[in-house]
C-alpha cells in the first residue's frame, strides 16, 4: 500500500504553546487505553502513514516537510522536530478519527520515529539534508536572487524592480509564434492596413511585452519623435475597470492603450504617397544617432551606446519577428545591420570630434602633406628605444594615422555633401586635395 501513501503535508499548523524544558522521549505504547479497533484503525496503519512522511523518499522531495525539519522555533528540544499538531491536520492523517491523542499513542510503537514531549514527533535517525533533491527552477532562482544581491550591494541607487527581466536583455529571443498569433498578425498587420495603423498597433504591443526603465523608455520615445511618432499622454488616460473591458473587442482595448500615434501631417503625407514624409528606417537611425541622440546621453561611453543600439535592435527584431511591415523587410535588417555599425563608429567619432575645430586645420595640413608635416607630425616610434623627443607639452601633434582620421571625421560630421564626396574620391591619396579659401564678404 506504499504506493497510495500521501505527502500532502503543505497547510498551516496553528500555534503552539508550551513552557521551556527538557525534552522528555517517552515511546511506551500505551496499551491500556488500546481500543482503536473500534475506530477503524490499527496503530500499525498509523505507524505507517508518519514513517512514509519522514522517509528518505519522501523527504527527498516534499520541500514543505523538509523546510518544517529545519525550522529553529522548536530547537529548545531539539533537532528534526515537527509539531503534532500540524502533522495530525494533513490530508492522509484524517482517516485516523477519534482523539488525536490515542492516534499520537499509537506512533510510540514505530521504531524509527518517535514522540518528544507529547507534542513533536521526529527521526531516531537524523535525516540526511544532503539527499534532498533541489528542484532545478529552484536552484536557478536562487542563483539569480543571490547575483542580484550582489549587483544591489554594489549599486546602492539600484532597486530589485529595476533588475527585474525586461525582455530587453542582449540575448533576449522573441518566443515562437502560437498559431492563433499568426493568424492574427497576418490580419492585423496585413499590407491592406496602412502603414500609420500597423505602426501604432505593433508599438503598443511591443511596449505591453517589456518593462522599460526610465532612460530605456526615454530613448525609444525619443527615436519614435524623431521619426514623427508622438506620444500622447492625454490619450485614455487611467486604467480600466473590469466592467468597462468586458464590453470592449480586443480591437478597442489595444486602442484604448495606445500612447504613441504618427503625427496628423506624416499620416497624410505617407497615405497620398506625396513624397514629403516617407518610410527609411536605416535613415531615421542614422538621423537619430548623428543628431538628437548625442544631447540626451553621453556618446564617448561604448557601454551607453551599445545599450541604446541594443534596445532599437530589439524593437527592429520585434517588427521582423512578428512580420509587422512585409513590404519593408530589407530596410528592417539593413536597420540592424546600420546599429552594428553605430555600435563601433560613434564613440570614436565623439572622442576625435571633441578635436574639433581647434587642431582641425593641423590635422588637414598633415593629412594633405602641407606646412605642418614639417613640425607636428609625431613618430609612432624610434630606432634608439630610450630615445625620448623634446616636445612641449602644449605642443598639438599628431601621428599621420591621427592626423587621416582627425580630418576625415571632421569632413563626415561638419562638411557639406559636396566636401564628403570630394573626400571619399581622394580617400587613397589625401595628398590630392587642394584648400580653396574664401573671404568673408
Amino acid at each position: 500500500m506504499d504506493h497510495l501513501l500521501g505527502s500532502t503535508s503543505a497547510q498551516d499548523d496553528g500555534s503552539t504553546s508550551f513552557t521551556t524544558q527538557p525534552p522528555i522521549v517517552d515511546n511506551t505504547l500505551n496499551t491500556t487505553n488500546d481500543n482503536t479497533a473500534d475506530l477503524g484503525w490499527t496503530p500499525e496503519e498509523v505507524i505507517r502513514q508518519v514513517e512514509y512522511y519522514f522517509s528518505d523518499e519522501n523527504l527527498a522531495t516534499d520541500k514543505h516537510l523538509l523546510g518544517k525539519l529545519k525550522e529553529a522555533k522548536y530547537r529548545d528540544y531539539g533537532e528534526g522536530l515537527v509539531s503534532w499538531k500540524q502533522i495530525s491536520s494533513w490530508g492522509r492523517m484524517r482517516q485516523f478519527s477519534g482523539p488525536t491523542s490515542q492516534v499520537r499513542d499509537a506512533i510510540r510503537g514505530s521504531k524509527i520515529l518517535e514522540v518528544v514531549n507529547n507534542k513533536f514527533i521526529r527521526r531516531r535517525i537524523p535525516y540526511d539534508m544532503a539527499k534532498a533533491k533541489v528542484d532545478p527552477a529552484i536552484r536557478a532562482q536562487e542563483l539569480a536572487d543571490s547575483k542580484k544581491n550582489v549587483v544591489l550591494a554594489a549599486n546602492p541607487h539600484l532597486t530589485k524592480g529595476m533588475l527585474r527581466v525586461t525582455n530587453f536583455e542582449h540575448d533576449y529571443v522573441n518566443p515562437a509564434l502560437t498559431p492563433e498569433e499568426r493568424r492574427a498578425n497576418e490580419e492585423d498587420y496585413s499590407t491592406d492596413n496602412s502603414f500609420c495603423y500597423r505602426m501604432e498597433l505593433a508599438i503598443v504591443r511591443y511596449l505591453k511585452k517589456r518593462r522599460g526603465h526610465e532612460k530605456v523608455n526615454l530613448l525609444f520615445d525619443d527615436y519614435l519623435d524623431y521619426c514623427g511618432i508622438h506620444k500622447d499622454f492625454s490619450q485614455f488616460t487611467g486604467g480600466m475597470s473590469k466592467a468597462e473591458i468586458e464590453w470592449l473587442s480586443k480591437d478597442e482595448i489595444e486602442t484604448r492603450n495606445m500612447k504613441h500615434f504618427v503625427l496628423d501631417e506624416a499620416r497624410e503625407s505617407i497615405d497620398a504617397g506625396d513624397g514629403t514624409w516617407f518610410v527609411n528606417f536605416p535613415g531615421t537611425l542614422r538621423g537619430f544617432f548623428s543628431t538628437r541622440f548625442s544631447t540626451r546621453f553621453d556618446t564617448t561611453h561604448q557601454e551607453v551606446v551599445e545599450a541604446s543600439c541594443n534596445i532599437l535592435r530589439n524593437w527592429f527584431k520585434y517588427l521582423l519577428h512578428h512580420n509587422v511591415f512585409a513590404e519593408y523587410t530589407d530596410q528592417l535588417k539593413d536597420s540592424i545591420t546600420v546599429l552594428g555599425e553605430i555600435e563601433k563608429e560613434l564613440p570614436l567619432m565623439t572622442k576625435a570630434s571633441k578635436s574639433l575645430p581647434g587642431v582641425f586645420n593641423i590635422a588637414a595640413s598633415i593629412a594633405m602633406n602641407g606646412s605642418a608635416t614639417a613640425s607636428c607630425v609625431k613618430q609612432t616610434s624610434y630606432e634608439d628605444d630610450d630615445f625620448e623627443p623634446d616636445i612641449s607639452a602644449d605642443a598639438v601633434v599628431f601621428t599621420k594615422l591621427e592626423a587621416r582620421t582627425i580630418f576625415l571625421t571632421g569632413i563626415v560630421a561638419y562638411g557639406n555633401q559636396a566636401q564628403i564626396d570630394m573626400a571619399e574620391a581622394h580617400v587613397t591619396d589625401l595628398t590630392k586635395l587642394r584648400v580653396v579659401w574664401e573671404d568673408d564678404d
